[in-house]
């Protein structure tokens, strides 16, 4: 089972809730043999990038920003800004979004991020063409949904 590890941060991500789609990480085998693939056919590890940040697509007046790190450090933003507008603030110590540990098996990503609002949990794919495809839940308003990120290279600000 993994474990997340959280902390508080802030405000503006409570709407990027959307569906959440949960993998049970202790499936049993019923004494079969886990894995009987070579080591050559097991699944390639896929990755985020971190030289920008993944934009949803515009709902309302907004966008969703994720901005990942490569200490597994996820955080999140809702913004009405563009992507370079965003770039100039959006670091970890942006004190008004979501915050969170996120993990990645194969092309499949995972986390939650808590604001001072609540958790919103977050759980999907790494998908060709610098895009994630993400299922999430909110605890703050029990909202659902499924969002895709396309990712935006950007000279992003300093820590």
């Amino acid at each position: 089972m993994m474990r997340l590890f959280l902390s508080r941060v802030a405000f503006l991500t409570v709407l990027t809730a959307s569906g959440f789609s949960s993998r049970d990480g202790n499936a049993t085998t019923g004494g079969q043999p886990e894995n009987t693939q070579p080591a050559t056919a097991a699944k390639q590890q896929q990755a985020v990038r971190y030289d920008g940040l993944y934009q949803s697509e515009k709902e309302g007046d907004h966008w969703y920003y994720l901005r990942f790190y490569e200490d597994a450090t996820v955080l999140s933003v809702t913004s009405v800004g563009t992507p370079a507008q965003v770039a100039r603030w959006f670091n970890k110590q942006y004190q008004y979004g979501g915050k969170g540990t996120y993990s990645i098996d194969g092309d499949h990503i995972k986390f939650s991020e808590t604001s001072r609002d609540g958790i919103v949990d977050h759980e999907g794919a790494i998908i060709e063409g610098g895009k994630l495809k993400l299922n999430s839940h909110s605890h703050i308003n029990d909202h659902r949904g499924t969002q895709t990120y396309q990712f935006v290279e950007q000279k992003m600000s300093g820590e």
